[in-house]
C-alpha cells in the first residue's frame, strides 16, 4: 500500500514495504554517503553549501525521478530549506519503518503464541 509524502505542495509516492522501493532507497542513500565523503570541508562557505544542497537534490532525483529536488525545494539552493525538507522526509520514512516493524513484531509474536499453544495441546494428549 503506497504512502504519500507531501512537501511544499508536492505529493510523492513511497512505500517502504515494497522491496523494489526499499532497494531504490538503499541505492540512493549509498550514493549520497559517497557524495558526502567528497564534500569540501574547507574553502568558501557558499561553495561548500552549494555542494551540500546539491547532494540532497540528487538524493530526491534518485528516489523519485529527475527534477524532484527542484520541485521540492525550488531552483535556488538554500541550506535551511534543504534541511527542513530532509528532516520532513526522514520523519515520513521513519513512520513507515515503525509501522512495518510493528506489523512484523505482531506477526512473529503471533507465530510464537501459536507454537506455544500447539506444544501445550500436544502435552495434554
Amino acid at each position: 500500500m503506497s504512502q504519500i509524502w507531501k512537501y511544499n505542495n508536492v505529493e510523492l509516492e513511497l512505500d517502504m514495504g515494497d522491496i523494489d522501493t526499499t532497494e531504490r532507497y538503499e541505492r540512493a542513500f549509498t550514493k549520497m554517503e559517497e557524495a558526502a565523503k567528497k564534500l569540501p570541508k574547507t574553502g568558501v562557505y557558499s561553495e561548500m553549501s552549494r555542494a551540500y544542497c546539491r547532494m540532497f537534490y540528487e538524493l530526491y532525483d534518485d528516489l523519485f525521478g529527475v527534477g524532484t529536488g527542484e520541485k521540492l525545494m525550488g531552483k535556488r539552493y538554500n541550506v535551511r530549506e534543504t534541511e527542513k525538507c530532509y528532516n520532513a522526509f526522514l520523519t515520513f520514512v521513519r513512520s513507515q519503518i515503525r509501522e512495518i516493524d510493528q506489523i512484523r513484531a505482531n506477526t512473529l509474536g503471533n507465530r510464537k503464541e501459536r507454537r506455544y499453544n500447539q506444544k501445550k495441546r500436544k502435552n495434554r494428549s
